[in-house]
């Protein structure tokens, strides 16, 4: 509601374009196996996104991560499904009531539907729907961050020692 009229319009548009191909849905995991099946499929979704596969090391982690953190309740796989096929996703973070938004992926021949955009705002609704109060897009200055964001907060990195670029804590240094 805080959003321009416009940016508004704009995302009743893209949602009014995508219920042409179909019904629009939010699905978001329900359980450890949906979530782990969750994450092969935005790894697929990403694959094609970016036209190359993941980080065989990011993939071997995430694999690790994501039932642990969905046991606590603290991962947010959400898919756009229009009619029957999943043309979006979002794999998130959450906690303490908020939402921490890590990556997104979507079918490359839906991008002209801003489905990202259009994910990002069902997803908005689910979060407040939950109780969260915040959605934090973590660091960076990608347009779509401002276009979205009603503040800024800043992050400092914290140096001790002789090392540049990395965090040691180390009294003798």
């Amino acid at each position: 509601a805080s959003r321009s009229a416009a940016l508004r319009g704009r995302m009743r548009y893209n949602l009014r374009r995508l219920q042409r191909a179909g019904p629009v849905s939010l699905e978001v995991a329900a359980s450890a196996s949906a979530a782990e099946r969750d994450f092969e499929a935005f790894a697929a979704l990403s694959r094609q996104r970016w036209g190359r596969p993941l980080d065989p090391a990011f993939v071997a982690f995430h694999r690790k991560l994501v039932p642990r953190m969905f046991a606590a309740g603290h991962v947010l796989l959400a898919r756009l499904r229009v009619g029957g096929d999943v043309v979006a996703m979002k794999y998130d973070y959450a906690y303490d009531g908020r939402v921490w938004g890590y990556q997104g992926a979507w079918r490359p021949e839906f991008a002209k539907y801003e489905v990202g955009s259009v994910l990002l705002c069902e997803l908005f609704q689910y979060a407040i729907k939950a109780g969260c109060r915040e959605y934090d897009f973590l660091e960076g200055d990608d347009w779509y961050k401002t276009r979205w964001s009603t503040h800024v907060l800043h992050a400092r990195d914290l140096l001790h020692g002789k090392a540049r670029g990395a965090y040691i804590f180390d009294d003798d240094a």
